[in-house]
């Protein structure tokens, strides 16, 4: 799979790639893929690289491995370095594993509702858990949080419902990534069947409609 591979050409090349779209986009995703393709070649580079910092690596790039297709490149190149330098690494199968996110995406009408969140939450604290350098993750727990404690509360005011769908507006505009799309799936549809439909944007209206 990984004939002619030549680390240090891929990791500069990666580090270039990002590093163009940030300068025109300065979007979260593009400066985190930059930041890590920078580490990456740091390793390359480093002659004392160790088993706590490849670990760190992997768990960067399995964390925002959906996040574009150049985040998904990023991940399978690194894997491919981290394998052939005998560091152990989990099975091809389950590292660029869909995961459960997709799962919620596809079935988000089906699954009963306290369970969206709950998956959310272990997903967001998973990969926060992976890559707690990143700003991504922490809003996604709070924001499931929130969402979870809305549904299990006997009662919901409109006022509160309103405030979860601003804080989730923004930061659906602000990361964009698979996480942020299901959740905007879960909460736009939990919100509708609540009667709260008309708290919906524009914006993240087909999504349930």
């Amino acid at each position: 799979m990984w004939n002619d591979f030549e680390p240090r050409e891929q990791a500069e090349n990666m580090v270039n790639y990002f590093a163009r779209i940030a300068e025109d986009n300065n979007s979260e995703v593009w400066r985190r893929g930059l930041s890590t393709a920078q580490e990456w070649l740091r390793l390359i580079d480093s002659e004392d690289c160790s088993e706590e910092e490849l670990a760190s690596l992997l768990g960067v790039v399995h964390a925002n491995r959906h996040r574009s297709s150049g985040s998904g490149i990023l991940t399978g190149e690194v894997y491919a370095w981290a394998h052939l330098k005998g560091h152990p690494v989990p099975p091809e199968e389950e590292f660029f594993a869909a995961g459960n996110i997709f799962t919620i995406i596809r079935d988000v009408y089906e699954m009963p509702s306290i369970e969206q969140p709950r998956e959310l939450l272990s997903i967001f604290q998973k990969y926060n858990g992976e890559d707690p350098g990143s700003e991504l993750w922490k809003p996604g727990i709070e924001i499931t949080q929130v969402w979870l404690t809305l549904i299990e509360a006997e009662q919901v005011k409109k006022s509160a419902v309103a405030k979860l769908m601003d804080e989730l507006v923004l930061n659906v505009r602000k990361y964009g990534s698979y996480e942020w799309i299901g959740a905007a799936l879960g909460i736009g549809h939990w919100c509708k069947t609540m009667g709260y439909a008309d708290l919906i944007p524009d914006e993240l209206r087909h999504l349930v409609d």
